[in-house]
């Protein structure tokens, strides 16, 4: 039997059109690893990326460490397959990108199932040249891999609930269990989208063995995977939960009657002492250390509605601005590195690109189209947003909504230009007031906190200690000296640098930093307790006995046990409790 030629461009059209979705998306992502390659924390894990890579190594070799239930744990277990495999840090950076234009294929098919070709072009365009995606693919974070399963589960639920097959059931309930062991704040849109699955699938007329195999499909994977989970944390840490533990802190950080500050505080010494206040009220399990926070958010929420309420709306505000905000890294600090990402992301004055575009034309999208958008799409745009809100917001959580939101956008780029090319007065008229509105509210607004931390010095700094650990003392010691270069009343890195100084022997370059590190932060009993150890090294000992002792008086108010038992040996051998 003969195949008519029309029958043939369609089957060519459906591999040739992913096809060049992916090979385009991959040949940005792969220019922009390029470029990014020069920063000096490309090499170099910090901060959140550090600890994931640790953890990863140490349970390819063998080890359950206790830190893989700190934050969500697929991650972590995705570092450590590579590594078991033989593969490195760029290694796991390629294979995000990869996903990262498998992203935006997901996004062209969820645009054609939803709307149409036409929209789903559009949206794979955006997803494929998104500079906060590409930035975060390319980084130790779990953030590419949480835009990748927010699509997937959005399309499979769609085409489960349009009388899929049983497959589609399936993977659903397998990659809405992988999202929230990637992100807990995928937990209420997955469970809301499932119960309106389900209801659709039991309302249907299909035989009820049918029924019960779709439900069991959907329903077992994400059990199975959520309390496999949870078991291996018990094992671990005594604690039976799929959740976190940074999930009890970071909502008391964004809900707290001094969350500005709180949200604030960066990695170091104030970190430190934030995690470790249960433990100075003699709180050291991990279920107390949960409870600590929680309690503390409830009373909040309790005791102060009206201010937990604003800030609600504040931290809305915050989810659409039109700048990607920062966190422990920031977005803007790699176009500097990257010819690619300074085109494709950049923010002028109080406006964001590619956000501050991409969101007017979503509300456009939904506004014109809303009775064909299906409920999962919905329900995400809604319940994930509220979920990350309802904690704090930074650019590193909300790109997880940028495929889905691109798809929108796109069918409100498709209206605008109809509508425009229609000479249509009564659709352009209530377009041009959202964008108006919608760029108003988007650009608006802030400075926020978490924009008033310098990032650059910041970077070099965090880069300077990985090094220091790595027992690479002059290269710390030149990435601390940018970080001062840039922040002379850098408190932290100042610290650092006096550390690496005396590591390498050189006591008297090193006494500058410490005297500048307390002076910048009087309250520091590092700072102190560094400054007098460093007194000692040089004969000056009762200069350093007093520093020593006002060390020991704050290492103990902060519950510092251990610290202060050095210190109170040191006072002791020194003659300095005499």
């Amino acid at each position: 039997m003969s195949t008519r030629p029309g029958d043939d461009r369609k089957r060519s059209s459906r591999f040739i059109i992913p096809a060049s979705i992916f090979l385009v998306a991959l040949a940005v992502r792969l220019a922009y690893l390029r470029g990014i390659s020069s920063s000096p924390a490309f090499g170099v894990p910090i901060v959140d990326s550090s600890t994931y890579c640790d953890v990863g190594r140490r349970i390819a070799g063998g080890e359950l460490d206790p830190r893989l239930f700190w934050q969500s744990f697929f991650y972590p277990l995705y570092l450590a397959l590579v590594f078991l495999s033989g593969g490195s840090i760029l290694a796991a950076k390629v294979v995000q990108l990869v996903l990262g234009a498998a992203t935006a294929v997901i996004a062209y098919r969820l645009g054609t199932a939803v709307f149409n070709e036409k929209t789903g072009l559009m949206a794979a365009a955006m997803v494929a040249l998104s500079g906060p995606l590409i930035f975060f693919e390319a980084e130790l974070l779990a953030t590419g891999w949480e835009a990748f399963w927010g699509v997937a589960v959005v399309l499979l639920l769609v085409l489960a609930s349009r009388g899929g097959n049983q497959a589609h059931y399936l993977f659903a309930g397998v990659s809405g269990g992988m999202s929230v062991l990637t992100r807990a704040t995928f937990l209420p849109f997955f469970v809301l989208a499932s119960a309106w699955l389900l209801y659709l699938t039991w309302k249907r007329g299909d035989p009820v063995a049918g029924k019960i195999s779709r439900t069991a499909l959907l329903v077992f994977p994400f059990l199975a995977l959520i309390l496999a989970a949870a078991s291996l944390s018990y094992k671990a840490t005594g604690h039976f939960s799929p959740i976190p533990k940074s999930a009890s802190i970071n909502l008391y950080i964004g809900n707290n009657p001094d969350a500005e500050r709180t949200l604030a505080i960066r990695p170091g010494s104030e970190w430190r002492d934030l995690t470790r206040e249960p433990d100075r009220l003699g709180i050291h399990t991990d279920a107390g250390h949960r409870k600590y926070f929680m309690d503390r958010y409830r009373e909040y929420l309790v005791t102060q509605p009206w201010p937990f309420v604003k800030g609600l709306l504040g931290k809305t505000v915050q989810f659409v601005s039109s700048r990607e905000l920062p966190r422990n890294i920031d977005l803007y600090t790699a176009r500097k590195y990257s010819a690619v990402m300074s085109l494709l992301s950049w923010k002028w004055k109080g406006f964001g690109f590619p956000f501050g575009i991409i969101l007017p034309l979503a509300v456009i999208g939904m506004a014109v189209n809303f009775r064909k958008v299906p409920p999962p799409m919905i329900i995400f745009l809604a319940a994930y947003p509220m979920s990350i809100i309802l904690v704090f917001v930074s650019s590193m959580y909300r790109t997880a909504v940028i495929p889905v939101i691109s798809v929108a956008a796109g069918a409100g780029l498709l209206a605008l230009f109809e509508s425009a090319r229609a000479k249509n007065r009564k659709i352009l008229a209530p377009v041009a007031a959202i964008i108006l509105v919608t760029a108003a509210i988007s650009t608006i607004p802030g400075p926020f906190a978490a924009e008033k931390n310098d990032y650059d010095a910041e970077l070099h700094a965090c880069v300077g200690y990985e090094l220091g650990k790595m027992n690479r003392l002059e290269e710390a010691a030149a990435q601390l000296s940018h970080a001062i270069e840039l922040d002379p009343d850098y408190a932290t890195a100042r610290r650092m640098l006096g550390n690496v100084l005396n590591q390498q022997g050189k006591p008297q370059e090193a006494l500058p930093h410490f005297e500048a590190a307390l002076s910048a932060d009087p309250g520091s009993y590092l700072a102190r307790y560094y400054l007098g150890m460093t007194l000692l090294r040089l004969g000056r000992r009762e200069e350093a006995t007093g520093h020593l002792r006002s060390a020991l008086a704050g290492a103990s108010a902060a519950g510092e046990g251990q610290l202060a038992a050095v210190i109170g040996k040191i006072l002791q051998d020194s003659g300095g409790n005499e």
